[in-house]
């Protein structure tokens, strides 16, 4: 579930700060600020390496507030999720989020007490280890009103995870990973594996030995990382957070031709 990663995710120890936090209501003067509405947009193809295999952008208009390579980012479409349903269930959550370059901005979504409506902030993380507000400067910040807000991105999301979308998002990086001359029988048995792999049944093999399957350092042609980004379309596709009533869940070999 979707409330599974996200308390994976505010529970880093070992003296690091959590990626995904909960926030309280928004602190500073809002009724001078604009009211927006907010766009989600996922990319599933595009010139660079990393937008060809997905990328998100929330847009006020035609202009970008936030471009992040959701495929490339340790917690990858799941992750994304958690922070929005922790705005949702908890009233405000901040969210380390990753562009292509691989710059970091950070994210803050925060209630206005009593009005229905929530300031969205975005920060530009100078110090990576450090996301403290004051070394992090303001690059956008506007009022949303939370129901739609939300609403909004529950859809973009919903649809993304589609099975129509799947088939054009899974099937040519499910067939691209395989190499020339393997037979149907050949490129199944490989993708069992991969999901055997992804589930934890057995150890990844990298060269360090250790299993590392949300790393950024996976490839992306790489089987076992196709795997574990599908079992993340799988838990949200039967979160009733995302659907209400759960979609059937998929399996990689479906895509293999």
């Amino acid at each position: 579930m979707i409330a599974d990663r996200a308390r994976a995710m505010m529970a880093i120890t070992g003296g690091e700060i959590p990626e995904l936090e909960v926030r309280g209501a928004f602190s500073g003067e809002w009724r001078n600020l604009p009211e927006r509405r907010i766009s989600f947009h996922f990319y599933t193809g595009g010139d660079e390496e990393v937008l060809s295999y997905g990328a998100f952008c929330m847009k006020c208009g035609r202009m970008p507030v936030i471009r992040g390579a959701i495929d490339f980012y340790p917690w990858h479409l799941l992750g994304l999720a958690a922070f929005f349903y922790v705005a949702d269930k908890q009233g405000g959550a901040g969210l380390w989020f990753y562009d292509p370059d691989c710059s970091c901005d950070v994210v803050y979504l925060e209630p206005v007490a009593g009005t229905g409506k929530m300031v969205l902030t975005v920060r530009k993380n100078r110090h990576y280890d450090n996301p403290d507000e004051n070394v992090c400067p303001l690059k956008f910040r506007c009022l949303v009103e939370r129901e739609r807000f939300l609403g909004d991105f529950r859809k973009a999301l919903s649809k993304k995870v589609s099975d129509p979308a799947l088939e054009k998002w899974m099937v040519p990086r499910v067939n691209e990973a395989f190499a020339e001359g393997l037979d149907r029988e050949e490129k199944l048995a490989r993708v069992r594996k991969a999901e055997e792999i992804a589930a934890g049944a057995a150890p990844y093999e990298s060269d360090s030995g250790e299993m590392e399957m949300y790393e950024v350092k996976m490839k992306y042609d790489n089987l076992e990382y196709l795997a574990a980004a599908f079992r993340e379309v799988n838990v949200i596709r039967q979160d009733p957070w995302v659907f209400g009533k759960p979609l059937p869940e998929r399996k990689l070999e479906e895509f293999v031709s």
